[in-house]
């Protein structure tokens, strides 16, 4: 007795060898899983990997251009993230009505804490939704505390979502080739190398603004960088400005490629 190297092709029911009947390979079986899981790769490694990049590094940049009526900054953040949680409602609808209930949670495998994860990840969307939608005024004394909870619960989804995904690529039933979880590995890990590299850009630019006193981020900072609020006519954008345009092209880049290649992997497995 051996492991399979590749996964084995299941039958749609047990099999009768003493049987003369034909027997066919399941397929349809398990397409609503496929789904399930294809449509969270896109929402966790996508949409919300590039709306948090976009909302956390590049609000200095494009002062004058809106959209909507709202800064380019903030109309790209709202557009993923109201398409993320559009996907991520759907997908975990989907998953429910595909497993008739609630799955088995094991506390000794942890691969079976997939379901509980999943709903704890379900909760934490929605809150960010509503958050989203009450955000006080840039000029209300509230807005700190919007901004922490925003990015506490924003970061805290993501990383649950994406550790959710790996344990769940790995469960049985979703039939996708262990070599997956290591595509995902790295995309946790170039996800952390890029917040690292636009943090000391980031960084460096401040330096510059302070010696050049153009920008006074700290004294009017949610009024320069408020999604309505426009700052001076005659804004420019902050140094480092060229390296951000090209790190964020480079950003959709390799997330596109990963993202494709998961969710490839997961349809064809």
């Amino acid at each position: 007795m051996q492991k399979h190297i590749r996964l084995p092709t299941v039958s749609e029911k047990m099999v009768n060898f003493k049987s003369f009947d034909t027997v066919e390979p399941e397929f349809m079986e398990k397409f609503f899983i496929k789904i399930h899981a294809c449509v969270m790769t896109f929402a966790w490694l996508f949409c919300a990997s590039i709306g948090i990049v976009v909302s956390r590094f590049y609000k200095p940049l494009w002062p004058q251009k809106r959209f909507c009526g709202r800064k380019a900054w903030y109309s790209i953040h709202r557009s993923l993230m109201v398409l993320l949680g559009f996907l991520v409602t759907g997908a975990f609808i989907l998953i429910f009505v595909e497993a008739q209930g609630m799955s088995d949670i094991s506390f000794v495998d942890f691969r079976n804490m997939h379901p509980v994860i999943g709903i704890i990840v379900m909760g934490l969307t929605t809150v960010q939704i509503l958050l989203g939608l009450f955000r006080p005024n840039s000029s209300s004394k509230n807005r700190p505390v919007f901004n922490w909870a925003h990015w506490c619960v924003g970061i805290i989804s993501h990383i649950l979502a994406v550790g959710n995904i790996i344990l769940g690529v790995n469960l049985k039933k979703a039939r996708v080739h262990e070599y997956v979880s290591y595509v995902l590995y790295c995309f946790a890990v170039y996800q952390v190398f890029i917040v690292l590299v636009l943090e000391v850009v980031a960084c460096n630019s401040r330096i510059k603004e302070r010696k050049q006193q153009t920008y006074s981020i700290y004294a009017t900072r949610n009024t320069t960088y408020s999604s309505t609020k426009d700052g001076d006519d005659n804004s420019e954008e902050p140094p480092g400005s060229f390296a951000r345009r090209v790190i964020l092209r480079i950003h959709v880049f390799v997330v596109t490629l990963f993202t494709g290649s998961v969710v490839a992997i997961i349809a064809v497995s």
